[in-house]
């Protein structure tokens, strides 16, 4: 199974792997290693044991730059996405988690940091979902927060549903902070948003393609999709 998945990272980025001077298995072992948990020095010392010499700031750079390179555009906008919000520490101060959520596969549409809450930030995460996919969703299940009430303003149905299908991004808030645990409740380069964007674009991708839900019997969203 490991070694499917270091392929899997490899075809989908072979360019970028290609273009680095280590050994392109080197590389997405590394980032695997670290999407699942380690740090980026555990990630260092794990490889050691497998002789390969490389640095945990080597590890940085290539979560960075495949973070760079990655694209929002992974799939379809769905038709109805669960969208909702959740606080975060970027250098110790409160900044705010967007996220919309397919609720048939579990896939991460888009998601996004902002310094605050409230109606145009609500109206800025959806312009951007239009740009990516070119379309706006059909539906938006949300909660009853107040800055949601202008989704209707731009066209898209407002569905306010307590638990149910909400759970799904629920789940994956808590995922993502279980992560970020690691970092001290911070997010990593928690003083540059580029960079924070690069790292949530990272584990998405690893989310989305890469990681297997119980709830899809043991599938990846990308393999439901299929």
């Amino acid at each position: 199974m490991l070694e499917a998945i270091v392929d899997n990272i490899l075809v989908d980025f072979k360019s970028f792997v290609e273009r680095e001077r280590r050994d392109p298995e080197v590389i997405a072992l590394s980032i695997l290693l670290y999407q699942q948990g380690l740090s980026l020095r555990r990630v260092q010392e794990t490889m050691g044991y497998l002789d390969q010499d490389i640095t945990y700031r080597g590890v940085h750079y290539w979560i960075q730059k495949l973070g760079s390179e990655l694209e929002w555009n992974n799939g379809k906008l769905p038709n109805k996405v669960v969208v909702d919000e959740t606080v975060v520490k970027v250098g110790g101060e409160r900044w705010y988690l967007y996220a919309a959520i397919n609720p048939n596969d579990r896939r991460i549409v888009y998601a996004a940091i902002y310094p605050t809450r409230n109606s145009m930030t609500t109206k800025s995460f959806f312009k951007d979902i239009e740009l990516i996919y070119g379309e706006k969703p059909g539906t938006a299940i949300v909660d009853g927060g107040p800055w949601y009430n202008i989704v209707t303003r731009l066209g898209i149905k407002q569905k306010v549903v307590s638990g149910g299908t909400r759970n799904y991004i629920e789940r994956w808030f808590q995922t993502l902070k279980r992560r970020t645990e690691v970092f001290y409740t911070n997010f990593p380069d928690s003083k540059d948003i580029k960079h924070i964007n690069r790292w949530l674009k990272t584990f998405i991708y690893y989310y989305n393609r890469l990681r297997k839900h119980q709830g899809l019997n043991c599938k990846t969203p990308k393999k439901v999709i299929n």
